[in-house]
């Protein structure tokens, strides 16, 4: 089964920006549905808030949203 979203967080957003080595995964996952978010704290700190080529940002209000109402998270 797939995940209803994926959320990365701290590094983890470089996965999600231009020349990742799995945009093309991600975006397959995207396209079948799965919501993909990024931490915008943690695009800001990486100065990567504009060179993202999958999913989209979230603050952590939205994060904690997506991760509170799961009805399970894996953490990697």
């Amino acid at each position: 089964t797939k995940p209803r979203a994926i959320v990365l967080i701290n590094n983890a957003v470089e996965l999600s920006i231009e020349g990742s080595p799995v945009i093309s995964e991600l975006t397959v996952l995207s396209e079948q549905g799965v919501h993909v978010y990024s931490c915008l704290s943690s695009l800001d700190e990486l100065q990567a808030e504009e060179k993202i080529a999958v999913g989209s940002q979230a603050d952590m209000a939205q994060i904690c949203e997506v991760l509170l109402t799961a009805w399970k998270v894996v953490s990697l």
